[in-house]
């Protein structure tokens, strides 16, 4: 699944996500397809942004005691590297001609969530690490 992000001017979607689309339909000629069409939520909240560090800081502290010697920054891009992770396409000819890792700072605020989730999950289940949930206090 792919999510495409574009301005809606004169009815019309911007240019480049318009040729993102193109050539993400372009592979799937002869399928059935659902395509949704919503609103992008407004960028993160600033209580977002202190979770999300918060958070990642503690992955870190927790992380070191294990041994290593990473910065917050390092561990939010290794982090990224695991779940934020987006193809980058030849518009030409469809083909992926590699990756790019989206910034936290133009994620929604769905994004973040997701990503932070995905962040709690995977210091779970494999570093055995408990992080704090949004509600919970430290």
């Amino acid at each position: 699944m792919n999510i495409f992000y574009g301005n809606v001017i004169n009815n019309r979607l911007s240019t480049l996500c318009a040729e993102a689309v193109a050539i993400e339909l372009k592979k799937h000629t002869n399928f059935e397809v659902q395509i949704t069409i919503e609103r992008a939520m407004a960028g993160r909240t600033n209580k977002q942004n202190r979770y999300l560090h918060m958070t990642l800081t503690l992955f870190m502290q927790e992380l070191n005691k294990m041994g290593n010697e990473f910065t917050m920054e390092e561990v939010k891009n290794i982090c990224k590297m695991k779940f934020c992770r987006q193809r980058i396409y030849n518009i030409d000819t469809g083909e992926v001609i590699g990756e790019k890792l989206k910034e936290t700072s133009k994620m929604t605020s769905k994004e973040i969530s997701k990503f932070t989730e995905e962040v709690q999950r995977w210091a779970a289940e494999y570093f055995h690490i408990q992080l704090p949930l949004p509600n919970e206090t430290i």
